[in-house]
């Protein structure tokens, strides 16, 4: 797994981590741009800064709780465990959607911000170039988030043995992990919000592009220019757009 060092300040009630960019480093600019003109829900804001000796990204994390600092906490049980899990593998596919290197994000609890009331997740954005793997990583991380876990031994654990089991297996997914732990839970009798079906798309061309789509497109729930339509057989979107929009 990979390492990042983060200074952190406090400006009054404010608390922020800032990574410097030593010489040789360039950001993504083109992810840069996009995290800091929209309001990603799967990711903490980023506020990019310079000075004479170096560039800067910058990341407020007031209010926030660490993973980490969650779950140490205190026992973790069925529901909490598998909702996380399942929600770090959706918010992921997400990022991938929005056409975010999977590579740029840390998974790492003590940089993954967790809101203790519906157990969904922000990770850090550092778009810079590295040679993460995604699939390690993840897997990695899974294996560690689930070691230092506090069970109540009360409880029956055998789910923890049938995570780890397709975790190490050579079919691991995210949208597999995303089945399993959703299977598990029902097994269980634990209900989970369903994962709404929202298109992503995304035209960086000056140009109008079309593709074929036969599906029915809902509620908008994101645009950046001039958007799309829809005729029932094509999407059509604007040149220099993105977006949102729930399908059904």
């Amino acid at each position: 797994m990979r390492s990042f060092e983060f200074s952190a300040k406090n400006i009054g009630e404010e608390r922020y981590l800032t990574y410097t960019m030593g010489d040789g480093c360039e950001p993504d600019e083109d992810t840069l741009d996009y995290c800091e003109e929209n309001e990603i829900p799967e990711l903490v804001g980023i506020i990019f800064e310079q000075d004479d000796d170096y560039d800067y990204l910058t990341y407020n994390v007031t209010g926030l709780t660490s993973l980490a600092d969650f779950a140490n906490s205190g026992y973790m049980p069925k529901d909490m465990c598998l909702k996380i899990l399942r929600n770090v593998a959706i918010e992921i596919i997400s990022c991938k959607e929005q056409a975010i290197h999977l590579s740029y994000l840390l998974l790492n609890k003590q940089f993954m911000y967790i809101d203790e009331d519906t157990l969904k997740l922000k990770f850090l954005c550092l778009p810079i170039e590295s040679d993460g793997s995604l699939a390690v990583e993840f897997k990695s991380f899974i294996r560690q988030f689930i070691a230092n876990l506090m069970f109540d031994v009360e409880e029956d654990l055998s789910y923890v043995g049938q995570l780890l089991t397709y975790i190490n297996g050579d079919s691991f997914n995210l949208r597999g992990l995303i089945g399993l732990a959703e299977a598990l839970m029902q097994d269980a009798g634990i209900e989970y919000d369903e994962e709404e079906n929202i298109l992503v798309v995304i035209n960086p061309a000056a140009r109008t592009v079309e593709f074929p789509y036969d599906g029915q497109i809902g509620e908008v729930l994101y645009q950046f220019g001039r958007g799309l339509s829809s005729d029932g057989k094509k999407i059509t979107i604007q040149g220099q757009s993105v977006v949102f929009v729930k399908i059904s």
